[in-house]
């Protein structure tokens, strides 16, 4: 292992618990590295080599990944934690295309977004966006920047919603339209008539739900992207979902298609992509990688080994 981006769901997890993880476990899943040893049946040559590593692979023959539905496949096959010095490769991730050689320009760090940006892609497909749409992004944390940056490169037109200066500033110097609540809250766009084909919710602010859904125009997308507690109960306005014809969807992880194009995307814009990065530590500094993962000033801290 060479570099591991921290997560969302590591910070959760590490701070709260998650059903997934029981501990003790190891954590971390955006993982990249070099291969030091390859089993009998590994097809193609992989020893030395800078690899970049899906955390888990869908199966590809059940009637889910036959939908089309791979990030919700149940015999996904899955990786060890990657916050480690070494983690083995389960032969259906090679076998699927789960490992991806990372040209020789890209570094460690730049190649650990290939895993949030292949969730941001599946988030973005799902949500149908297309040029021109008008697509309002609620977070400016690093997966609401990913999704911003896909959904731009398909030439929509996007617009971030963000509560925190800091954010609000980064957002803006990467050339976004950004919002600011504070000078033009949820309830005051809805009284402006502002309206969006697709908004998409890059946080677990569930609270926020019942105030988006206004904001799309109808026959238009409302995307839960941000993982909420289960149990948590929404309160919205049926009519926005009945009479306009307005689709509350919700989106979770990827599947080794948008892993694909995710690490696609990402070497033709790894010069862009990179400014996301704002933090690093070596392993035995994890703690401190943590605190700053959670600090507003940083966008994307990743883990050197």
């Amino acid at each position: 292992v060479k570099s591991v981006g921290i997560c969302g769901t590591d910070i959760k997890t590490y701070k709260r618990g998650h059903p997934f993880f029981k501990p003790p476990c190891v954590l971390g899943h955006e993982v990249s590295g070099v291969v030091v040893e390859a089993g009998n049946k590994v097809q193609g040559t992989f020893i030395g080599k800078k690899v970049v590593v899906a955390p888990y692979i869908n199966c590809g023959k059940c009637d889910i990944c036959r939908r089309g539905l791979g990030e919700l496949c149940k015999n996904k096959g899955w990786i060890d934690g990657a916050f480690a010095e070494y983690i083995r490769i389960p032969g259906t991730i090679v076998d699927r295309n789960g490992i991806y050689e990372i040209p020789e320009e890209i570094s460690f760090d730049v190649a650990t977004l290939t895993e949030p940006l292949a969730c941001a892609i599946n988030g973005i497909r799902k949500a149908d966006v297309k040029k021109k749409d008008r697509v309002l992004v609620v977070g400016a944390g690093p997966m609401g920047l990913l999704l911003a940056i896909y959904a731009r490169s398909l030439g929509s037109e996007v617009a971030l919603s963000e509560i925190n200066v800091k954010r609000q500033a980064f957002a803006s110097r990467l050339g976004y339209n950004v919002i600011d609540p504070n000078k033009e809250s949820l309830d005051d766009m809805v009284k402006n008539d502002r309206k969006f084909n697709t908004v998409i919710l890059a946080n677990d602010k569930h609270e926020l739900v019942g105030k988006l859904l206004p904001l799309v125009e109808s026959g238009g997308k409302l995307e839960l992207f941000g993982g909420m507690r289960k149990g948590v109960k929404l309160e919205v306005d049926p009519y926005h979902i009945h009479y306009r014809e307005v689709s509350l969807i919700g989106n979770t992880g990827f599947s080794a298609e948008h892993f694909e194009k995710a690490f696609e995307f990402l070497k033709e814009n790894a010069v862009y992509l990179a400014k996301l990065i704002t933090a690093s530590f070596p392993l035995k500094d994890i703690l401190r990688g943590f605190d700053a993962a959670q600090r507003e000033e940083n966008i994307k801290v990743v883990i050197e080994v």
